[in-house]
């Protein structure tokens, strides 16, 4: 069974650079000020809320707490440096629900802006400090 775990860890380390989750801690509501509790950054969109939840040197969690709307298909993402940093397309059919993806971006320190990618169009929050 210890074997299994510590194989279980490095087989995690190693997956590609987005994995999609339910982010629980992606917020309900959010200020006209952009600034959530606890330094979340948000947008509020349409049909939700989109958030950068946490960031450090090396990753960004950005979520979307979908409140309405049809059929939806989107991306989250991350820019850092001038990079744009991508999940793979996550189904966000289901209301209201929790989406989040944790993101490897650029090391350092710098800004994150938080991202979304749905038809065609790109939704962004404010700049959250990574450092």
């Amino acid at each position: 069974m210890r074997t299994r775990a510590s194989f279980l860890a490095v087989a995690t380390l190693t997956m590609p650079l987005a994995l999609s989750f339910p982010a629980s801690a992606a917020p309900t509501s959010c200020p006209s000020s952009g600034q959530g509790n606890g330094g979340v950054k948000c947008t509020t969109l349409t049909n939700g809320i989109l958030a950068t939840m946490a960031s450090g040197k090396t990753f960004a969690e950005v979520g979307y707490y979908r409140t309405g709307g049809g059929n939806l298909t989107a991306k989250l993402g991350a820019e850092k440096g001038g990079k744009n940093f991508w999940s793979g397309n996550i189904n966000m059919n289901n209301t209201p629900f929790h989406y989040g993806s944790m993101l490897t971006v650029s090391s350092g320190c710098g800004s994150v802006i938080g991202k979304m990618l749905a038809d065609g169009s790109t939704y962004t929050t404010p700049p959250k400090s990574s450092c």
